[in-house]
C-alpha cells in the first residue's frame, strides 16, 4: 500500500468542505478516475466527514490510502462512537439516523469500524 495523502485534521464544521476538498484534489492528482467514480469518491467522503463532525467530537482526523485500485479512507473523530446496530436497524429514509451509513455502505467495498465506532474504514473501488 502507498499513503498518498497526509490525514487532515478538522476541529470545526467550518473546515470540513476545505479538509473534504484537500482530500479529493490529492486523489485526483493520484488517479485518473471517471466522473461517475469522482462523484462517488466525493460522496463517500462526505458523508464520513460529516458524520464525525456532526456526531462525534473534535479534531476530526481523515486520510486516504492507494492500494491496486481503490482507496481506502479512514475517518476518526474523538468521541466516544454510537451503537453500529441500533443505527442501522433504526433506519428510515426521511430521518436522520442511518441514512449516510447506508449511502456509503451501498458504494464501498468495504466498510468496517473500530470497536468503539469512532474510526470508520472505507474502501471503494477506482478502477
Amino acid at each position: 500500500m502507498k499513503r498518498w495523502s497526509a490525514f487532515r485534521c478538522i476541529d470545526s464544521p467550518e473546515q470540513m468542505y476545505n479538509a473534504v476538498s484537500m482530500v479529493l484534489n490529492e486523489v485526483k492528482n493520484q488517479v485518473q478516475a471517471d466522473e461517475a467514480v469522482d462523484y462517488e469518491i466525493k460522496l463517500v467522503l462526505s458523508e464520513l466527514v460529516q458524520n464525525a463532525v456532526l456526531h462525534g467530537k473534535p479534531p476530526v482526523k481523515v486520510s486516504a490510502t492507494l492500494c491496486q485500485g481503490c482507496v481506502i479512507f479512514m475517518v476518526e473523530d474523538s468521541g466516544e462512537g454510537f451503537n453500529v446496530p441500533q443505527v442501522c436497524d433504526a433506519f428510515d429514509i426521511f430521518g436522520e439516523s442511518g441514512r449516510g451509513i447506508r449511502i456509503i455502505s451501498s458504494l464501498a467495498q468495504v466498510l468496517s469500524f473500530n470497536e468503539s465506532a469512532n474510526r470508520a474504514f472505507v474502501r471503494l473501488k477506482i478502477c
